[in-house]
């Protein structure tokens, strides 16, 4: 039997370090890219609403059109993309995203973010 040496790659970027942090009265985003951070400028404050963000940049994914799917419930929604993926925990007050390379700060602060932390689960069909 013969082992291979290679290292395994973290496919579900579990140990994905996250040094940038912007910290406010009532959360706080970190990020593994910083030049996300320095594209939010001050919209940052807008989005903590006392939630915890982590935001993981993935660098080989590439934006691929597909239709937009959300899933909600009153205590968790999961917006899903080809290449985005945004996780909000509303009892834990966490919101996790896995972001595309070619996915801009605007297209996350614009669209992502909002339609994840503020989807109305009360509208969905029963």
């Amino acid at each position: 039997m013969s082992y291979c040496r290679e290292p395994v790659p973290d496919l579900l970027k579990r140990f994905v370090e996250m040094r940038f942090k912007l910290v406010g009265e009532n959360g706080s985003i970190q990020t593994n890219d910083e030049g996300l951070l320095s594209q939010l400028g001050g919209r940052h404050q807008e989005l903590f609403r006392g939630f915890e963000i982590r935001i993981v940049r993935e660098a080989e994914a590439r934006w691929m059109s597909a239709p937009t799917r959300v899933v909600c419930s009153s205590t968790c929604c999961i917006l899903l993309s080809e290449s985005n993926l945004v996780m909000v925990d509303r009892v834990r007050r966490q919101t996790f995203a896995f972001l595309s390379a070619d996915t801009d700060a605007s297209e996350l602060m614009d669209h992502l973010l909002p339609v994840s932390l503020n989807h109305d689960h009360g509208h969905l069909p029963r």
